[in-house]
């Protein structure tokens, strides 16, 4: 099969592969990776949560020896990992956070913190896998079907991994930091920002050898955000769910974007000093920068805008029934009722 023929293959794959999961994504209840009451009584409790985890695995295996070398290259592939671990999180993410359906954000937030503290802690085996093809091709059979088993609402691994590792052991000594790190994070900020300091970050920044400035782009854009992001998802307020997860959403692509950049242009002396101060403009709430790349761009991109805004309807209306007097409720509400209602007359006249 010559190259033209191997990129049709593969983008066929990746097209049928997003369909599939977009409907799978969208109309089956997650497990948080338990397994239907049905299995519960036969099995009893314990072997009962492994029985999805087991028919994944299980699945995984069959399909790594019966698929044709030619859907296999493109599936156990970077670009595969890519398209599975954050390309198609990253659409649903958006769409997540357009709906008015609060869960559905905390869902794929979960799945950032996992990611993300996989992702990081993984680094180093690009290099491995660069020097050595054969253990490069069974650590993306390992990391496509890990990305799978994490996002797959049977199994359901993010939300397991988060209730039975992060809540018990990595919550209560995250909450206890975050808001320490956050301040410390802005102060370095305002002096770098000051532009006395700013020079003197990018000459220092510059100074660095290029693996090392990946690295620390890499981290600043990861390590904050997961503490934020745990404490988040703890807590009971879906407000900041939603920032956060719009941050990764901007993250991921700015990631990719560096990721395919780099080849062309890694060796230029301000490519990374530009994407450190990008991640930080995404990162920090006193920018508010994620929100104004989600909203002004990935949004558009996407298709949602108008989903989007009927999500600010439905937050405006939650507003006004928490902060208008029950006795005033609902003129107030009649009176924004009929001001949608003469908006949609003008625009009909206009017609």
């Amino acid at each position: 099969m010559d190259i033209e023929e191997e990129t049709i293959v593969a983008v066929a794959f990746y097209a049928v592969m997003a369909i599939l999961m977009a409907t799978v994504m969208r109309n089956a209840t997650r497990s948080r990776g338990k397994a239907p009451k049905i299995f519960s009584k036969p099995l009893g409790s314990a072997l009962s949560m492994l029985v999805w985890h087991v028919i994944f695995v299980a699945a995984a295996m069959v399909l790594i020896y019966i698929l044709p070398i030619s859907i296999t290259k493109s599936m156990f592939s970077r670009n595969g990992v890519v398209v599975v671990g954050t390309i198609f999180p990253i659409y649903e993410s958006i769409h997540a956070v357009c709906t008015a359906f609060d869960g559905d954000d905390q869902t794929w937030l979960q799945y950032w913190i996992v990611q993300g503290l996989f992702s990081f802690s993984t680094e180093w085996v690009d290099d491995i896998t660069h020097h050595l093809p054969t253990a490069g091709r069974h650590w993306f059979e390992f990391e496509f079907f890990f990305m799978l088993w994490m996002i797959c609402p049977f199994t359901d691994g993010a939300a397991l991994i988060y209730d039975q590792v992060m809540v018990p052991f990595v919550v209560p000594w995250v909450q206890k930091y975050t808001e320490s790190v956050h301040g410390y994070i802005t102060t370095a900020v305002m002096m770098a920002v000051n532009g006395s300091h700013l020079w003197m970050v990018s000459i220092v920044f510059a100074m660095m050898d290029e693996k090392f400035k990946r690295f620390v782009v890499v981290g600043i854009g990861t390590v904050y955000p997961l503490m934020a992001s745990t404490v988040a998802v703890a807590s009971k307020e879906g407000t900041d769910d939603t920032m956060w997860l719009t941050y990764w959403s901007c993250f991921g692509v700015l990631f990719l974007l560096m990721d395919i950049v780099e080849e062309v242009l890694g060796d230029w002396p301000g490519f990374y000093t530009a994407c450190l101060f990008s991640t930080v403009y995404l990162m920090l709430p006193l920018f508010r920068g994620a929100e104004v790349v989600f909203r002004k761009i990935l949004v558009p991109l996407s298709g949602q805008t108008e989903m989007l805004l009927l999500r600010d309807v439905e937050e405006l209306r939650k507003e006004m029934v928490q902060n208008i007097p029950p006795n005033r409720r609902a003129n107030v509400l009649s009176m924004a009722a009929n001001s949608f209602s003469r908006s949609q007359d003008i625009n009909q006249k206009t017609e």
